[in-house]
Formats: C-alpha cells, sequence, structure tokens
C-alpha cells in the first residue's frame, strides 16, 4: 500500500471515531437535558410542597378557629323568653301541645324514650333522655304538624 492509501484508511479510522465520538456527544447531549428537566421538575414540584406546606397551615388554624367558634356556639344556647313546659309521658301534637320554636328537652325524672314524627318533611327523631342513662338534653325545633311520643315527663325549655 502506498502513503496515499494508508493517509486515506487512517483518514477513514479517524473519521469513523470521530462519528462515534460525535453520536456519544448527541446522547450524553440529551440525557443532560434531560436532568437538566428533571432537575426544573423538582424545583417545581419543591416550590409546589411548600406552596401546600402553607396552605395547609393556613386550613389548619381556619379550621381551628371554626371549632372553637362552634364550641362557643355549642355550649352557648341561650334562653329564650317564655317559661319552661313540662309535659307528662304520652303523644302530643306540635304547635298544639307544644308551641312551634326551638326547645331544650330535659328529662324531669326517670328516663324514657323521645320519639318526633313528621308526615309532612320526612323526618324522625328519636332519643333516650335519662337522669342516670340516655342524654341528659336534646335541642331540637318543634314545627307545627309534628307529632311527638314521651316515655318520661320532659320539661321542654325555650331557646334561641
Amino acid at each position: 500500500m502506498s502513503d496515499l492509501e494508508d493517509k486515506k484508511e487512517e483518514l477513514t479510522t479517524i473519521e469513523k471515531d470521530l462519528k462515534e465520538k460525535e453520536e456519544a456527544w448527541d446522547d450524553a447531549e440529551a440525557k443532560f437535558e434531560a436532568l437538566r428537566e428533571l432537575e426544573t421538575n423538582k424545583n417545581n414540584m419543591v416550590s409546589q410542597k411548600k406552596d401546600a406546606k402553607e396552605e395547609l397551615r393556613s386550613l389548619e388554624e381556619r379550621l381551628e378557629t371554626k371549632t372553637s367558634e362552634l364550641e362557643k356556639i355549642k355550649t352557648r344556647i341561650v334562653e329564650a323568653k317564655g317559661k319552661p313546659i313540662v309535659l307528662g309521658a304520652g303523644h302530643y301534637d306540635m304547635g298544639k301541645d307544644l308551641p312551634p320554636g326551638r326547645y331544650k328537652a330535659e328529662p324531669v325524672s326517670g328516663s324514657g324514650n323521645m320519639f318526633i314524627g313528621s308526615d309532612v318533611y320526612e323526618r324522625e327523631a328519636g332519643i333516650t333522655l335519662g337522669i342516670d342513662h340516655g342524654e341528659s338534653s336534646f335541642v331540637f325545633k318543634a314545627v307545627s304538624g309534628d307529632s311527638m311520643r314521651l316515655g318520661t315527663s320532659v320539661r321542654f325549655t325555650p331557646i334561641q
């Protein structure tokens, strides 16, 4: 072989190596871009996590405030004007036997069931009121036309 052929062969080998190195460079460059994109995504996620933590903290503070307000409302049943009404065990019509309004029902003695039903509004409530067992009080709204059945004497105190 002549020098020219040797040089052509050497050039072909160099061009082949160059092509392989360019392909490797392109692969590395693509991987680098993928890593850069992953880093951008990670930074966005870290930012979103920080924002979500701040929002969670804000919501927890609001929940704590609202829970506190609810407890104040629950423990502060304001008695309305009007004297308590005591009804013994039996069947009663609201609007006739117990005026419409909001009441706090408390057992006078012993214990027994209290049932409230409405055909018009398709609602019912049942509770056991009692001094020794059952609920010590029950707040409800008396609606004209509803019926009530008591298994013990109950004091109905009007409230707001």
